[in-house]
């Protein structure tokens, strides 16, 4: 069998072409196919591991089936890669030998995913349990090879994460309901790829995770830990997407890292994420209602998160799309929200599903029996572009009310930047007209997390985060075939750079090379153009979430002339 390994490091097997060819013929027995067991997975310390598998077009019957697929390794949770190409594909899983589980879909999900950015091809995660043989059926035939994800758990890690679970539930006042801190669930395993974001919580999408309703109590924490996997290795977000998850059984966790308190911006409904938290309840609820446990555990989550941002708990908002593949507004429409809404309001999608989409009004009274904090004698809110190119002013802005919400002028507002996950510094001040508003221009040079602070209360932090700036040109528009061409140029803030070189075959642009280099901030590249065309040379660099880019620049490498007669 052939292996590859993909951009993240993820192993992924092929099945060959005759054992593809028999598994087709033999849809209906009992063929296993056995990925090789040599390859080195993407692991982390605590021995889970992601790998995929290629499943040939051709492994599918006339019926639609393949037969038995081995993974080679065990798993608990598999999901689909590039769903869009297939229509609905359904798994089943075993261990080898026994009794198959039911039938269930991987739902392709796009509508999950950070703002902005674009849709990963990937379906819903389906927990399985531990197992390590699979079987795939379609209504019509793929579109091409099935791509599955898998995720394995070890035993260790299982029973880690149900005993940590269990006894180490967090409660920091007497409002907030007891949650399971990311480091009882293993999330050391999974660190994420960036440093969290923080935008604002005016409202909360309810969420389903699909999958089986069948895990068990001392499952749960693993069934959070092979999501978060799959979310940041199968689907390549920087953490899982989920600001909370809630199980069967009532008990809550902490999803994206940032804390319980902070408005993270998670990857749980594209295009409302920097104004919203989302808490999926896990498991499948088309056919079948949430669970009473977990209905009141969500509602006494929300009816605590959303009073410690100030927000109420009943009633609508007017939010403004930031758009996105499948958003159901497009980006700039102003849409009005319950406060507390299902992920179908604002994406396309049927999550939560049908029946936990009906038990949103009891969350939402719930959630208000939770009662309203004690609001605060003013309030300073604070408000930022979000992101900037580097050198270039970027404009704070806000308000200082009254616990009433009527204006405060004069107010000093001091501008604040972490420094530390406990300290902060004024970097500047601004006062409130008579309008209670305020505003202020920055200067952006770096990735920084700010607050702001008034008459004894701060807002709630944000991130400014930082876009390259970058800027190249080569040293000659036209160099002889097999020669070389020089690339200079400056990226800030420093750090990687990459080239890309690519040459005109017919109407498309087709990839000759890439290179990666460190400015400083100055950078140069040395690229070879080894047939004489039209190529074109593309620089960019990347800090944290933010890509800046060169415009491309354009070379042409010349044939050698003929001699002359």
């Amino acid at each position: 069998m052939a292996s590859s390994r993909d951009e993240n490091g993820i192993s992924e097997t092929a099945l060959t072409r005759r054992a593809a060819l028999a598994l087709g013929a033999a849809s209906a027995a009992t063929l296993v196919l056995r990925p090789s067991a040599s390859l080195a997975d993407a692991a982390a310390g605590d021995g889970t591991q992601a790998f995929r598998l290629k499943v040939p077009r051709g492994s599918f019957g006339p019926d639609g089936r393949t037969a038995a697929i081995s993974a080679g390794r065990p798993f608990e949770l598999v999901g689909l890669l590039d769903p869009g190409r297939h229509g609905a594909v359904e798994v089943r899983s075993r261990r080898a030998g026994g009794p198959w589980s039911p039938w269930g879909t991987m739902r392709e999900s796009l509508d999950h995913g950070p703002d902005g950015g674009s849709a990963a091809l990937a379906s819903e995660p389906v927990w399985t349990g531990p197992c390590d043989e699979v079987q795939l059926r379609t209504a019509r035939r793929p579109g091409g090879d099935v791509r599955l994800q898998f995720v394995h758990v070890p035993a260790g890690a299982r029973a880690a994460g149900a005993r940590l679970a269990a006894t180490r539930p967090v409660k920091v006042t007497a409002s907030q309901p007891s949650i399971v801190p990311r480091a009882s669930w293993g999330a050391a395993a999974v660190p994420p790829r960036a440093k969290p974001a923080f935008g604002q919580v005016t409202m909360a999408f309810v969420h389903h995770t699909e999958g089986v309703n069948s895990y068990s109590a001392s499952e749960s924490a693993s069934v959070v830990l092979a999501i978060a996997r799959y979310h940041r290795d199968g689907r390549g977000w920087n953490d899982i997407g989920y600001n909370f998850l809630v199980d069967r059984f009532g008990r809550v966790f902490e999803g994206r890292a940032g804390g319980v308190t902070m408005p993270v911006i998670g990857a749980q409904a594209g295009g409302w994420n920097s104004v919203s938290t989302g808490v999926a309840v896990m498991g499948s609820f088309t056919g079948v209602a949430a669970p009473k446990a977990a209905v009141e555990a969500v509602g006494a989550l929300l009816g605590w998160k959303l009073a410690l941002h100030g927000v109420p708990t009943s009633g609508t908002v007017q939010i403004i799309s930031a758009g996105g593949s499948e958003n159901r507004w497009p980006a700039g429409r102003k849409v009005t929200f319950q406060r507390i809404s299902g992920h179908r309001d604002g994406c396309s999608t049927d999550c939560p599903g049908n029946l936990l989409y009906a038990q949103l009004p009891a969350i939402r009274k719930l959630a208000a029996e939770q009662g309203e904090l004690t609001p605060p004698a003013a309030y300073v809110t604070l408000v930022g572009p979000g992101a900037t190119e580097w050198g270039r002013t970027a404009r704070l802005r806000g308000a200082v009310t009254n616990g009433d919400q009527s204006a405060r002028s004069g107010e000093k507002v001091a501008i604040e930047v972490q420094v530390s996950s406990s300290r902060w510094r004024t970097v500047a001040t601004a006062t409130t007209g008579s309008d209670g508003m305020w505003s202020h221009n920055v200067i952006v040079r770096s990735s920084v997390v700010l607050r702001a602070r008034a008459v004894g209360v701060e807002s709630s932090p944000i991130s400014l985060e930082v876009k390259p700036k970058v800027t190249a040109s080569a040293a000659s528009a036209e160099v002889p075939a097999g020669g070389t061409v020089t690339v200079t140029g400056e990226a800030r803030p420093s750090g990687p750079v990459d080239l890309v070189v690519e040459r005109r075959v017919g109407s498309r642009w087709v990839r000759v090379a890439a290179r990666t280099t460190r400015s400083r901030p100055r950078f140069t590249f040395s690229a070879r153009l080894p047939v004489a065309g039209s190529y074109r040379l593309r620089v960019q660099a990347t800090r944290g979430s933010r890509t800046g880019s060169a415009s491309p620049i354009a070379v042409r490498a010349s044939a050698p002339q003929a001699p002359a007669a």
